[in-house]
Order: structure tokens, then sequence, then C-alpha cells
């Protein structure tokens, strides 16, 4: 849900090494799902993780009951191209679940997403001050 390209550029992280950036990207994802997480009740937790868990049931549920018509969203249209011809990539529907799950259920997550980037840049600076 976070590209990771975007978060190296929005962070500032491109002088860090490849290495690097993997682990602040993990710790940031980690960082994200707990500050999205918090009071969201145990029903609300279980059924975003049997999504991102892929369990078909729970999806095809969740998609029926809040976008019955999400084949024909542009969204979805998207996320669509070239699965055919890649059988590894993330089924679209999970996606596309996963994505409006949250923005169902968190409707502030954009805000989430910028406190959790200033606590991590915050973070990152006191670690690396700039040297005068």
């Amino acid at each position: 849900m976070i590209d990771k390209e975007q978060l190296i550029q929005d962070l500032d992280l491109t002088g860090f090494t490849a290495e690097e950036q993997d682990a602040i990207y993990e710790d940031f994802t980690y960082e994200l799902g707990a500050a999205i997480s918090d009071g969201l009740s145990d029903t609300q937790m279980e059924e975003f993780t049997q999504i991102i868990n892929a369990n078909e049931t729970v999806i095809t549920d969740w998609l029926a009951a809040n976008a019955p018509d999400y084949r024909e969203d542009p969204a979805f249209i998207e996320l669509q191209v070239g699965y055919d011809e890649d059988p590894e990539k993330v089924s679209p529907e999970k996606v596309y679940a996963s994505i409006g799950w949250v923005r169902v259920n968190r409707p502030d997550f954009e805000s989430i997403v910028a406190r959790v980037k200033r606590e991590f840049r915050a973070q990152l600076d006191a670690q690396n001050p700039v040297q005068p």
C-alpha cells in the first residue's frame, strides 16, 4: 500500500544503501501497521488479517458487501493489468479489497501515513545529525 520508491523519495533516503533503505522500509511498514491498527476492534483486525492473508472467502464476502461493482472500477481494472501473465503477482482482488478495507475502516489513513512519515524523518534526523 505504500510504494517503496515513493517512500525513499519522501524520506530523502537516496543517500542510504539499498540494504538500509530496505530496513527502513520494513520498519516503516511495521510502524504504519501499528498506527493503522490502533483503535480498531478485534473483529476489524481479524477481517483485515484474513484479507492480507488472502482468505478468498473473506475477500469475496468483503467485496460483495462493500464494493459489489468493483470489476468496473478503473482502479481494479488497472490492478488486473499483467496479472494473467504473471502468476506470482498478488491477486488484484486481494489488493483492491485491502485498499478498500483501509478506506472504509481508516478514513484517516492519509493523515496516519503523513504522521508516521514525520516521525520516521525525525528519527532519521536524530540518528544522523547534519554536521556543520
